[in-house]
């Protein structure tokens, strides 16, 4: 009698435990998946509840509806992933890349191989187990899972980062529709799908490429917005950022550098220089009509009989750049995504590097030899939040010029590190006669308790502009 309720106890608790497990499988690729590739996601995703209830019922049509909900329940949990890796990743920018997947990198063509397997032979597998799984402890677990939602919601089991693109979802339950639904609803986001309002900018706005207006034009012209250079208070830290560039003086026609005022965010810095532009009340550039860009750089190059190139290491997605690029007269472009996989890739957006596009930028030069050429590059390895393990070159000392730790002197740092490359690039062979515009974007946004006014000059950017021999 004994032995007989010890095996009835045994049983009942694998029962248990099996229910529990059915329940909590769907989740268990993205725990794997997030923990490679340090990915953020809720332990349990509600979103599965709906199918795992209808795939426990003996009737066809609840797991052919069940099975519907698993797929859609995976797409988004598969998006919100995304969404860490390439910034703006949503439901249409997946449907935006899907022609191009032929010409992926291989990896990346094994990758969504394994997902899209994942996808339609995991709910299958399900179906085929329900069967084996108590009815009874499956819903138990189910209704508890509900009942603990509401008090366990906000709760965390890792501490979160700024979160920026769900890169802070590490709730201990949480619904990742949900999740995404307020995330793609967000004022920001609503934003990025309004259609802009353009206007000319007034007179008193400066603007960097004012130095390109000149006749006669250089044949081989450079045209760099840096992102988050700013202008340091002391100009003792200025100096020091562009010293190797300084130290080839010599080698150049001539070279001045500079200060302005200037705020907005990086495309707004871009029409602001490309297009002498001003952009309010959205971002949908991707719907603004083609001849609002009829007077940027690269159409006016490119009516010149230059070749025109713009160079970005995020994804085209950001801003609408796959589009309004092309409208305002670039005639090749390069993204993340059609760059060499091999290429290293850095923090911010998961990027690539800007000392790894330095060599497609000399690439480029190389390329059109005697030709006219106008190559418009917006960096990126200096992108909030300022990541040091970025940072190779190190050769600011922050202590020095009692710069404030953290963001500021993170920033300055990979400034530096993009001066110091850009010095290198120049002295390549095929950069001869190249005339160089370097300008800020805005103002490196500093979060924290931190007395800015000792380090930077606020809401103003730094401009460089030198042509070698």
């Amino acid at each position: 009698m004994f032995v007989y309720s010890k095996m009835q106890i045994n049983f009942q608790s694998k029962t248990v435990l099996l229910s529990l497990l059915f329940i909590i499988l769907p989740n268990i690729f993205f725990w794997l998946v997030g923990w490679y590739l340090n990915l953020s996601r809720p332990l349990i995703n509600l979103d599965y509840i709906l199918p795992i209830a209808l795939f426990i019922l003996p009737f066809r049509l609840s797991k052919i509806i069940g099975f519907i909900a698993f797929l859609l329940a995976f797409l988004f949990d598969i998006t919100l992933f995304a969404m860490q890796l390439f910034p703006f990743m949503d439901l249409a920018a997946i449907r935006y890349f899907a022609p191009f997947l032929s010409n992926a990198p291989a990896r990346y063509l094994v990758l969504v191989g394994i997902v899209l397997l994942y996808w339609v032979l995991m709910p299958i597998f399900i179906i085929k187990i329900s069967h084996k799984v108590s009815l009874k402890w499956t819903y138990l677990w189910l209704i508890l899972l509900g009942l603990v939602y509401s008090p366990l919601k906000e709760y965390t089991y890792r501490e979160a980062p700024v979160e920026r693109f769900s890169r802070g979802n590490y709730f201990l339950i949480k619904s990742q529709y949900q999740l995404y639904s307020e995330h793609y609803n967000s004022d920001f986001i609503s934003q990025m799908r309004a259609i802009p309002k353009l206007s000319a900018l007034d007179n008193k706005q400066k603007f960097a490429s004012y130095y390109l207006n000149k006749k006669p034009y250089s044949n081989k012209i450079l045209f760099i917005i840096a992102e988050s250079w700013g202008v340091a208070r002391q100009k003792e830290v200025q100096q020091f950022m562009l010293q190797k560039i300084y130290e080839q003086q010599e080698n150049f026609e001539f070279i001045n550098d500079g200060s302005f005022d200037a705020s907005g965010s990086t495309v707004q810095a871009e029409l602001r220089e490309l297009c002498q532009l001003q952009v309010m009340n959205g971002y949908a550039l991707s719907k603004t009509p083609n001849e609002k860009f009829s007077s940027c750089l690269g159409n006016i190059f490119k009516d010149k009989g230059y070749q025109t190139v713009a160079m970005h290491g995020a994804s085209s997605q950001l801003y609408d750049r796959f589009s309004w690029y092309q409208k305002a007269g670039f005639q090749k472009i390069l993204f993340a995504e059609s760059m060499p996989a091999n290429m290293k890739r850095c923090y911010a957006f998961n990027g690539v590097c800007d000392s790894e596009i330095r060599k497609l930028v000399a690439n480029e030069f190389q390329l059109v030899k005697n030709q006219k050429i106008f190559l418009y590059w917006l960096t990126l390895t200096s992108h909030a939040p300022y990541e040091p393990d970025d940072l190779i070159n190190s050769r600011l000392d922050c202590n020095r010029y009692e710069l404030s730790k953290g963001d500021i002197c993170n920033n300055m740092r990979l400034e530096t590190q993009f001066f110091d490359d850009l010095a290198e690039l120049i002295q390549q062979p095929e950069m001869k006669g190249v005339e160089v515009v370097v300008v800020g974007d805005h103002m490196p946004p500093i979060m924290g308790d931190v007395p800015l006014y000792k380090n930077l000059r606020w809401q103003e950017v730094s401009w460089l502009h030198f042509k070698v021999k």
